[in-house]
C-alpha cells in the first residue's frame, strides 16, 4: 500500500523524514568507515612493502646505502620540548627524533619507523572503533 514503510507500518507523516535522515547517516558511517578500512590495508601494503625493501635498498650492500643522518648542533645540545620541536619543524625527519630520544642509528631509526608503520596500520586494520581516528592516521602520515 503506497505510504507504509517497508520495515514496519510506518505510514506518511509518521517520522518517515527522521528515518531518512537515520538511514542517510548510517550510510556515511558506513562508507567512512570502509574508507578508513582500505586506507589502512593501503598504508599497511606500503609499510610492509618498503620494510622488506629496505636492506636492499638501503642497507650495507644495498643500492643507496644509508648515511649516518647530520644532526643539528643545536639539536643534539638542546634540551627543552620546545626547541627541539621547533628544529623538527625546520628540518621533519623522525630519523633525527629517532637519534635524539632513542639513541639510535640512523638504520635502526629506520628499522623502528618502518616496524611503528607496520603495526599501527595493522591495528587500524583489526580493531575499527578503536584506531581509525583522525590522530591514527595523521600519524600514519608522518611515518
Amino acid at each position: 500500500e503506497p505510504g507504509v514503510h517497508v520495515g514496519g507500518n510506518l505510514k506518511k507523516g509518521d517520522g518517515e523524514t527522521s528515518l531518512k535522515k537515520m538511514d542517510l547517516h548510517i550510510t556515511l558511517m558506513e562508507t567512512r568507515d570502509l574508507f578508513l578500512l582500505l586506507m589502512g590495508y593501503l598504508f599497511l601494503c606500503a609499510f610492509v612493502s618498503i620494510y622488506i625493501q629496505t636492506p636492499g635498498l638501503f642497507g650495507d650492500d644495498g643500492i643507496l646505502p644509508i648515511q649516518p643522518v647530520k644532526y643539528p648542533k643545536s639539536m643534539m645540545e638542546s634540551e627543552s620540548w620546545k626547541e627541539i620541536f621547533n628544529l623538527f619543524l625546520e628540518n621533519p625527519n623522525l630519523l633525527l627524533l629517532c637519534k635524539h630520544f632513542f639513541g639510535l642509528s640512523s638504520w635502526w631509526g629506520l628499522e623502528l619507523v618502518t616496524i611503528s608503520g607496520v603495526f599501527l596500520s595493522f591495528a587500524v586494520c583489526v580493531c575499527p572503533r578503536v584506531f581509525r581516528s583522525g590522530e591514527s592516521f595523521l600519524l600514519l602520515t608522518l611515518l
